[in-house]
């Protein structure tokens, strides 16, 4: 009779019409959509859909069989359960808080996190009330995430403030679209109307805060976070395409991805905070996974990567002493210490919601791999709805990851031989020509000219060079090889030095390259003045031989992570401290060029990643400039290595 009842609800809902509110910044007001259409599909089968794309539905984060279980759980009253529907956003009668037009999350300004809460718990409670109707069976839940989602995908319409990508890819993808999924492939009242609108918003709101189509994604969790959220965007738009991008930066970006970690489980953040730490790791295992459900093994890549970073984090917090390595920093910072922002007090302390650790403990539980310290942690944690979602009860199969999506490693040859050498003009012209040579394991280059030029000033705050007015020639010696596909260069510089003195500072530490003469490693699109180039270099200090005024990466006619950041260690951070002789390295892979650089030549920090041109041939190897054309600067390097795959 309950069904019976549930049933003529839903037809009642269907003739009288749905009402939401709307609203905007400033006032709110109801609006009625009228009736909704007739039944988008039939789908209250229990069963798994493939769609014409080859994507199994429901397939964000929970499967048909996740559901099932859950299901299960709900009429066996467990403690997960019970503390899942206490949750407000599980109730029958939850109330939205929106929708809003616009919708902010930053700091700085009155509207920074303008209707961000309402976003954010409208978003959470779609997914909540989807689940509770397939478990239930009570269309009321149904009908209150349509409307969520009717109102949001047709009202939403601007972001605001430079932190709006957490809204999109943390509450837009895994909640909101979610449970627009479970809905579409397992509730009949489902329309056409409501999935072109849900489409729709993904693509032209939630899309771009991703950066997934630029092909670079920011730094640490940040861009983990890009990746949590563009890869349900890419599954409920069907969306091949966009979902192989995910899964190529997800395997290739130095800065994000899981090539960004060590074997240890220390990852970006780990110098950070142990908040940011999980942050990146739970975003990453979300990835994972929505992309076994697919049929796709993450889980098992590069040793278990991924429970590596779980056990890792959970021994720390739960008092252990773990290994850590210096010389494997952020993009957008080198931390001399674990947990150095953090500090004593945020060791141990709970973190916020364990959807991480339950997928990773209940992942690595069907692959029969022990996770035991990210059990004990997840146990050590307060109950949350996320423990009945995701640490999952029953197991599930996945294929064979293909042998390609990690990239191959290079094969690195020393260099004795065979640059070439031009001086590439610059403001004001290269003075005196400069010159390369090879003897007994150092390469020498010397080079003259002005300042390399970077317009603009330096925004701290923001991370980046206000790039209005670039420079379109760099005043450099190279000596260089022609590289065709993928590549790389390494090059430790021993040494940097003027032949009349050393360069006095004039523009200031924080200055960068123009502080005094540079040198290091280039890879660029051609030989001409204006070519698309990145550049990987340190530059020489006022004081000694061993002195720099630290590591910088620029590029010109590239895209950068963050909104075209480019990373920069001056004197007054931790890199800014090293001294000569230090490492530097560019790989080349497809349209990317990420930079590195190292103390030790075994583990690298990743500066930045870069999206270039599409250019069959380039150009890579060795720079030096000493800011003043009048004189040659010096420098060696040493364990010069190029390779290819």
């Amino acid at each position: 009779m309950k069904i019976l009842n549930n049933k003529l609800r839903w037809i009642c809902t269907l003739l009288t019409g749905i009402t939401i509110a709307f609203s905007s910044s400033s006032c709110r007001k109801e609006l009625d959509y009228g009736t909704v259409e007739l039944p988008y599909r039939n789908q209250v089968t229990g069963q798994e859909v493939v769609s014409d794309a080859g994507f199994k539905h429901p397939g964000i984060l929970l499967s048909i069989k996740d559901l099932n279980n859950l299901r299960e759980q709900r009429s066996a009253s467990t403690p997960e359960y019970l503390t899942f529907s206490a949750s407000t956003f599980a109730k029958i009668d939850y109330v939205p808080r929106g929708p809003f037009i616009k919708v902010s999350r930053g700091s700085g300004s009155d509207d920074a996190n303008l209707n961000r809460s309402a976003y954010e718990n409208d978003a959470t409670a779609i997914l909540y009330q989807a689940v509770q109707w397939y478990i239930t069976g009570d269309t009321t839940y149904a009908g209150n995430a349509m409307r969520m989602l009717k109102g949001w995908t047709t009202t939403h319409k601007q972001w605001g403030h430079h932190e709006s990508y957490f809204l999109a890819c943390e509450y837009g993808g895994p909640y909101m679209m979610a449970g627009a999924e479970i809905l579409k492939y397992t509730y009949p009242g489902w329309t056409k109307e409501l999935n072109d609108a849900c489409v729709d918003y993904c693509k032209n709101m939630l899309y771009p805060l991703t950066n997934i189509n630029t092909g670079v994604i920011r730094r640490a969790n940040q861009g983990a976070i890009q990746l949590m959220g563009a890869m349900p965007m890419a599954i409920f738009c069907d969306d091949r395409d966009f979902y192989n991008k995910v899964l190529d930066i997800y395997h290739n970006d130095a800065c994000a991805g899981i090539i960004a970690t060590l074997p240890s489980g220390q990852n970006p953040d780990s110098g950070r905070d142990a908040g940011h730490a999980y942050g990146f790791f739970a975003s990453i295992a979300e990835v994972a996974e929505s992309a076994w459900i697919q049929g796709l093994d993450l889980y098992s890549e590069l040793n278990n990567r991924i429970l590596a970073m779980a056990e890792y984090h959970s021994r720390y917090n739960l008092g252990e002493t773990v290994e850590y390595q210096v010389s494997h920093g952020a993009c957008y910072d080198w931390y001399l210490t674990i947990n150095e922002d953090g500090g004593a007090a945020d060791r141990g302390k709970k973190i916020w919601d364990p959807n991480g650790y339950a997928l990773i403990s209940s992942a690595y539980a069907r692959l029969g791999v022990p996770a035991p310290n990210a059990v004990k942690y997840l146990n050590h944690l307060n109950p949350h709805p996320s423990k009945f979602l995701f640490n999952k009860k029953a197991s599930s199969t996945a294929s064979t990851i293909p042998s390609n999506l990690l990239p191959a490693p290079f094969v690195m040859n020393p260099l004795t031989g065979g640059l070439s050498d031009i001086d590439m003009a610059g403001i004001g012209t290269v003075g005196i020509p400069g010159s390369s040579a090879y003897n007994n394991g150092v390469w020498t280059v010397k080079g003259s000219g002005n300042v390399i030029p970077m317009d603009g000033t330096w925004n701290m705050w923001y991370n980046k060079w206000l790039t209005s007015n670039h420079a379109t020639s760099e005043p450099v010696h190279f000596a260089y090889k022609e590289l065709t596909g993928d590549g790389a260069i390494v090059a430790k510089v021993t040494s940097l030095d003027l032949a009349n003195g050393f360069m006095t500072v004039t523009n200031g530490v924080n200055d960068g390259i123009r502080a005094g003469a540079g040198a290091g490693l280039m890879i660029r699109t051609s030989l001409t003045d204006n070519a698309s180039y990145v550049l990987l270099g340190m530059a020489a200090g006022s004081t000694s031989t061993t002195s720099t005024n630290g590591i910088q990466i620029q590029s010109r006619g590239f895209t950068a992570s963050s909104n075209d950041f480019v990373n920069y260690f001056a004197i007054d951070g931790p890199m800014g401290t090293r001294r000569v002789p230090f490492w530097l390295k560019l790989e080349r892979r497809g349209n990317r060029v990420m930079g590195y650089c190292s103390d030790t030549g075994e583990f690298w920090t990743p500066m930045n990643v870069f999206t270039l041109p599409q250019s069959a041939k380039m150009y890579i190897g060795l720079f030096a400039n000493s800011d003043d054309k009048t004189k040659l600067a010096t420098a060696t390097f040493t364990d010069v290595k190029m390779g290819n795959q």
